[in-house]
C-alpha cells in the first residue's frame, strides 16, 4: 500500500532525477513526458529478495499505471531512483506512441514487436492474467481499420509498456546499464562490488549491466526508436546496433 511518506518520497526523487542533466540527457524526454512518473504506483512488499519495477501487465502490476515495489531489502532513495529509471526508459518507449507519428510508429510496433517470434510467450510467462486482456485489446487495435492517432495516444503507456517488456526480450544487459545510469548510494556501491564479482558469475547480464558506462553512452545518443529496440531479436546485433 502507498503511504504519504513514499508519495513524498517519490516526489523528491523525481526532482533529483530531473535536475541531473548528465541522467535527462540519456532519455532526451519532454516535461510532459516525464510528468506520467507522478502517476506510478510505489508499494513495499516486505521480505523480497529484490525491489523491482513492473510496467503494465508485468509482475504482479494488474492496474493502468507503472509501478516499482520496494522491499525491507531495497528501500532508499538510491533503489527508487533506480527503478524511477526503469520507468523513464519505458516511458521512452510510450513517447513513440504520443506524436502525430503515432499510427506509423503504431504499424512498426505490429510488424515489429508484436510479430517477434517467440515475444508472447516469453511475455506471458512473466505477466498476470490482465496481460492477455491487453494483448486482446492490442490486436482489436490491429483489426481496426478506422483506428485513430488518438485512439493510439490515450493507449501511449499501454502500448509503451509492451514495447519496454520486448526491449527486456531482445537484450536485458542494455536495460540494466541504461537503469544504472548515475546510480549513487547502496545501488552505486552494489553495482561496483557487482563488477568485480560478477566474472565468477555465469552469463554477461550482471557483469556487463549495471554501471556499464560504455552502454549508456551509446544508447543515450541513440534516437528514441532504437532506445525502444524496434527490432526483432533474431535480427539484433548489440554493438552494431548501438554503434559502440
Amino acid at each position: 500500500m502507498e503511504t504519504s511518506h513514499q508519495s513524498q518520497e517519490l516526489s523528491t526523487a523525481i526532482d533529483d532525477l530531473i535536475s541531473n542533466n548528465n541522467t535527462m540527457q540519456v532519455f532526451d524526454l519532454n516535461s510532459h513526458e516525464i510528468s506520467e512518473l507522478m502517476r506510478v504506483k510505489v508499494t513495499d512488499t516486505g521480505f523480497d529478495v529484490s525491489p523491482n519495477f513492473q510496467s503494465l501487465g508485468w509482475g504482479e502490476n494488474e492496474s493502468d499505471v507503472l509501478a516499482i515495489n520496494l522491499s525491507d531489502l531495497g528501500n532508499g532513495r538510491g533503489v527508487l531512483e533506480h527503478e524511477l529509471k526503469h520507468a523513464l526508459h519505458c516511458l521512452v518507449c510510450a513517447s513513440l506512441f504520443r506524436g502525430n507519428d503515432a499510427l506509423e510508429n503504431f504499424h512498426q510496433f505490429v510488424d515489429v514487436v508484436i510479430k517477434d517470434p517467440g515475444f508472447y510467450e516469453w511475455r506471458m510467462s512473466s505477466t498476470n492474467p490482465s496481460a492477455e486482456q491487453q494483448w486482446l485489446y492490442i490486436e482489436e487495435m490491429m483489426r481496426n481499420s478506422d483506428l485513430t492517432v488518438n485512439e493510439i495516444q490515450n493507449n501511449a503507456v499501454l502500448l509503451g509498456s509492451v514495447v519496454y517488456q520486448h526491449a527486456y526480450f531482445v537484450d536485458p544487459t542494455i536495460c540494466e546499464a541504461v537503469a544504472s545510469t548515475n546510480d549513487k548510494g547502496f545501488v552505486g556501491l552494489s553495482g561496483i562490488i557487482n563488477r568485480i564479482v560478477g566474472r565468477a558469475l555465469p552469463g554477461d547480464q550482471f557483469l556487463e549491466g549495471y554501471g556499464w558506462k560504455e552502454a549508456q553512452e551509446a544508447f543515450g545518443r541513440s534516437e528514441k526508436k532504437k532506445k525502444a529496440f524496434f527490432i526483432k531479436k533474431a535480427d539484433y546485433k548489440r554493438r552494431e546496433y548501438f554503434d559502440f
